[in-house]
Formats: C-alpha cells, sequence, structure tokens
C-alpha cells in the first residue's frame, strides 16, 4: 500500500499521522487549544520529511470531518483540501467518532457495547453508542446532542464509555490521535475516497452560530 496522511483538528488535540502499511505509522500530536492554524502545516512538513517521502507518494489525505470544534474542523479540512489540490490526491473524509469508536474497540477488548461523550459546550455533550460487530463496530443510533445530566442515564451498568467530561471511570480523551482517522480509511474508507472535495463541508452536527 502507498501511504496515507491523516489529519484530526476536531478538538483540543491537533494530530497529523502517515500510516506507512498496517501497522507502522509516524504521529504527532500538540494537545493545546488555539494552536492548530500555527502548527499543523509544519507538522505535516515534518512527518513527510522523517518518512522521507514526498506528500505526492501519498495513496490520499484521510481528515475528521467531525463532529466537534468549529473553528478546528475549518483549519484541517481547508489544510487538506489546499494540499489535495497541490497533490492532485483524493480526500478520505472521516467521521472523528467512527475513528474514535475503532480506537475504543481497541481500549474494550471485552466489551460490546461503548459509549462516547463528546463536550459541545459547558453544559452539552455529543453522544453515542457503539456496538462492536463481526466484521468492526457500527453506531447503534445517529449522534445525539444531549445535556451532560443526562449521560448516567444513556449508559447501561457495564458499558464503558470514552469522552472528556466528568464521569466515573471514563476513559478520558481530547480527541483521537490521527492514525486512527488513517487506519479507518485503510480500512473502512473505501466508499469515502473523493476527488470532488471542493464540496466537502464539515459535519458540524449542532448548528453554528457566530458571536456578535
Amino acid at each position: 500500500m502507498k501511504p496515507i496522511l491523516a489529519v484530526s483538528t476536531s478538538g483540543k488535540l491537533c494530530s497529523i499521522s502517515l500510516l506507512l502499511n498496517n501497522e507502522d505509522y509516524i504521529s504527532y500530536n500538540f494537545n493545546k487549544n488555539q494552536v492548530h492554524s500555527e502548527k499543523l502545516i509544519s507538522m505535516i512538513d515534518t512527518v513527510l520529511k522523517d518518512a522521507k517521502i514526498s506528500l505526492s507518494e501519498c495513496e490520499g489525505i484521510a481528515v475528521s470531518i467531525g463532529p466537534g470544534s468549529f473553528t478546528g474542523l475549518r483549519i484541517g479540512l481547508s489544510a487538506v483540501k489546499s494540499l489535495a489540490f497541490g497533490s492532485d490526491l483524493p480526500i478520505y473524509p472521516i467521521s472523528e467518532f467512527d475513528a474514535m469508536a475503532m480506537f475504543a474497540s481497541n481500549v474494550f477488548k471485552n466489551s460490546l457495547i461503548y459509549n462516547l461523550a463528546i463536550k459541545v459546550n459547558r453544559d452539552e455533550v455529543y453522544f453515542v453508542k457503539y456496538r462492536k460487530t463481526e466484521t468492526g463496530f457500527k453506531a447503534i443510533a445517529e449522534t445525539e446532542i444531549i445535556t451532560i445530566n443526562e449521560v448516567p442515564n444513556r449508559v447501561n451498568l457495564n458499558e464503558p464509555i470514552i469522552g472528556n467530561i466528568s464521569y466515573k471511570d471514563i476513559i478520558n480523551i481530547n480527541g483521537v490521535d490521527a492514525v486512527y482517522i488513517a487506519k479507518y480509511a485503510l480500512f473502512y474508507g473505501a466508499d469515502l475516497l473523493t476527488l470532488n472535495y471542493d464540496y466537502l463541508e464539515p459535519n458540524y452536527i449542532k448548528n453554528f452560530v457566530p458571536r456578535c
């Protein structure tokens, strides 16, 4: 296989990964708010230099399209579109939560069902429940926006949970390492691959309301 470059900027974590084959990869992560526009391109340049390849040698670019931070998603997708256009590469638009579920399925090896709860704002979270299947994993229902207080009513006994809220026994995560964006593209992204990326938009789920 050719390498897949992956970008995840949907949350606090700014993550770049280059998946070289099924197992080997190079990742760089910067866990700080409001640095995505400053760090993203230099991180991509560094990961390509470390692998000693050019962007044009990649199979394509996988990018998280959300849900997540409005600003972070726009920065990541805009950068990826520019890079893909300049190198004539296709894009894999990947759900952040599907990639996070892939990570969770590796962490919760003995659990058939697991939950994701990621902050939208101080009072609300994106919530979705995944089930393991014979071929991988699948969301049981559409991602919802619920209040943080509702989360305990949605998580059944012994079901693990991953996210960035205060909750008992939660595995805390500020974003998924971009290697899981790349791996999702490799194993499940064939039908998502596109060269018609002018019309690709982030999947915010929650409507964007600009501040006046």
